[in-house]
């Protein structure tokens, strides 16, 4: 049975991923944004605070640079020994360190359909930092979408066919919900149905990862075509050696955290 819908709730920030720069297109009404990326795919999207509409104007898309996301993580390995360059000191006597500039660091936390056992395509919404995404095209982040530390963001993805979709991202606690309609995209199996905390790339550097708690996702299910659903019990549990585990707390919520 495919997966047609994705739903739960986590505590972060969010962003909307594609891949190619946006085109914008004339607004169909003051209160809807709409558009269309150079690889076919087009957007809609709708906004309230609290039940009142927020015009179109206030609705703000940016563009990310270069990020990959989705992919497991793979399987770690021991570092080869090296010639480590040598200081001497009359007092110090370890390691030391210096981050190059620039240097990024970042978490990702998002649910998703597909992106495992059908590689082709990856429809998911979340964060790092703010955001959504269908892979394999690229990133963008709904800027106007603010979300504070502690906060919930409830967040639901419905596959409508294997090529549209729609987003629903809510802030539960200052009300401001936004609806992402998405049509002509890769071509989804819905196979799969993701809960993860990622630690992505930016290009093709793999990005430190910032120390954090616990990230939940509660109220996680996934509906089934033509009926019935299935939770988190069961489900393969990613690790990242050293970095974070998962683990099933019923078949509803799910806890990642560093270990």
């Amino acid at each position: 049975m495919p997966w047609s819908r994705v739903s739960n709730l986590i505590s972060i920030l969010l962003l909307l991923f594609f891949t190619t720069p946006i085109t914008s297109a004339p607004a169909a009404a003051d209160l809807v944004l709409e558009g269309s990326l150079e690889g076919g795919l087009r957007y809609s999207i709708t906004a309230t605070r609290k039940g009142v509409p927020i015009p179109a104007s206030e609705i703000k898309l940016k563009p990310l640079e270069t990020y990959q996301l989705g992919n497991p993580p793979s399987k770690a390995t021991r570092l080869n020994p090296r010639a480590n360059p040598i200081a001497n000191s009359s007092n110090w006597c370890g390691s030391v360190n210096t981050a190059p500039s620039g240097k990024s660091i970042a978490v990702a936390a998002w649910v998703g359909i597909d992106g495992d056992s059908w590689t082709s395509a990856l429809l998911q919404a979340g964060s790092v930092c703010e955001r959504s995404v269908w892979v394999p095209l690229g990133a963008y982040a709904i800027t106007s979408l603010s979300i504070s530390p502690g906060q919930w963001l409830e967040v639901t993805i419905n596959a409508t066919s294997t090529t549209s979709a729609q987003i629903s991202l809510m802030n539960l606690h200052t009300g401001v919900n936004y609806n992402v309609i998405l049509t002509n995209g890769p071509t989804l199996a819905r196979v799969n149905a993701n809960w993860v905390v990622e630690r992505p790339y930016y290009g093709s550097t793999l990005v430190t990862m910032p120390a954090f708690s616990d990230v939940w996702f509660t109220y996680a299910s996934a509906s089934l075509t033509p009926s019935g659903s299935l939770g988190i019990l069961g489900a393969k549990q990613y690790q990242i050696p050293g970095f974070c585990g998962s683990e099933e707390y019923d078949n509803t919520a799910q806890v990642s955290y560093v270990p």
